[in-house]
């Protein structure tokens, strides 16, 4: 992963057009602009640019539009997922904020649902469970919630489809208890 890329990514801007591009998968600059509604056109072209140069989205294809070419911009996977030594690779004071970060994102996400609902009925649940596992045990734990969450991740949107938002904490204790 890049050296900077995580400031690249936690930024509040980036992370509506990275929201917003993990939901729609492909987008232009003028459907960001209509998604994400609260940013000026000019700020959020500023953002895309540096996403761009950054290697996070990719321009997947152009057209013509009266007589101007448009992009149409995907994510880079590959930058915007963390992996287990990008986390290796980082301080104490870093993975803290970067989880911070992630729980800013759950409430923004929580607080976009709790205004849709409005009076209907709530789906969200939320759940804390402690769990005596062996590592093997944690490790295939978290394979299995990655296998069944892949198995849905190319559901494509329907009437009796829509987006739900899975997130998932894992903290592996390492502190001994005694029976």
């Amino acid at each position: 992963m890049a050296e900077n890329i995580f400031d690249i990514i936690f930024h509040p801007v980036r992370l509506k057009i990275i929201r917003a591009l993990t939901i729609y998968n492909e987008l232009t600059s003028m459907q960001l602009f209509k998604e994400i509604g609260d940013v000026p056109q000019a700020t959020l072209y500023r953002h895309i640019q540096t996403l761009l140069e950054k290697d996070v989205l990719c321009v997947i294809r152009e057209h013509r539009v009266r007589g101007n070419t448009e992009s149409v911009y995907a994510l880079n996977i590959n930058k915007v997922s963390l992996t287990a030594t990008d986390l290796q690779n980082i301080s104490k004071d870093e993975k803290l904020l970067y989880f911070l970060n992630f729980l800013m994102m759950n409430q923004a996400e929580y607080e976009n649902y709790l205004k849709y609902i409005e009076n209907k009925s709530d789906q969200a649940t939320y759940a804390m469970a402690h769990l005596y596992l062996s590592d093997q045990e944690l490790n295939d734990l978290q394979t299995e919630i990655n296998e069944i969450i892949k198995s849905r991740i190319k559901n494509e949107p329907s009437e009796d489809r829509k987006l739900r938002i899975i997130s998932t904490i894992i903290i592996p204790e390492k502190i001994e208890k005694k029976l």
